[in-house]
Formats: structure tokens, sequence, C-alpha cells
């Protein structure tokens, strides 16, 4: 699959870095949702879970999809993605 175009680097590090401490168990699913929607764009979440959602998938399937559907509940993401 080709990559989406990258958000800047240092957004794509702060997503990539919420969504592993969610992954890791150090963050509730509410509150990693809502860094995430407050410091990032529609676009920059799909790239960012576009590039590392096998990686994220890999880690924890169980706690990605839990965060997964907590962005589609705030329509950030369509069904049917990741």
């Amino acid at each position: 699959m080709p990559r989406k175009q990258t958000p800047p680097d240092g957004s794509y590090q702060h997503l990539n870095k919420v969504v592993v401490a969610f992954l890791q168990g150090r963050t509730e699913a509410e509150s990693a949702v809502r860094e995430i929607l407050d410091a990032h764009s529609r676009e920059q979440i799909e790239a960012v879970l576009h590039d590392e959602g096998e990686r994220f998938r890999r880690f924890n399937h169980r706690r990605f999809r839990e965060l997964v559907e907590g962005l589609r509940a705030h329509r950030v993401l369509l069904p049917g993605a990741f």
C-alpha cells in the first residue's frame, strides 16, 4: 500500500507517541482520543493510522480497535477504514 502524505514530523511523532502510550495502557481511550482530536487534523490522523496501523495492530490489536472506534464515534474516521 502506498504511503499517504505524511504530516509534519513533530505532528507525526506526537500522534504516534499518543497512540503508543494508549496501546501500552498508560492512558485511557477517552483521554487519548481527546488529545488526538485536539492536536491533529483528520488528514494527519488518517495518514499516521494508514502508515502505522499494521504496527499498532501487532502491538495491541484490542486496544488499537478501541482507539479506532473512539475516533469513529467522533466522525474522524469513516466506517470500514482501519
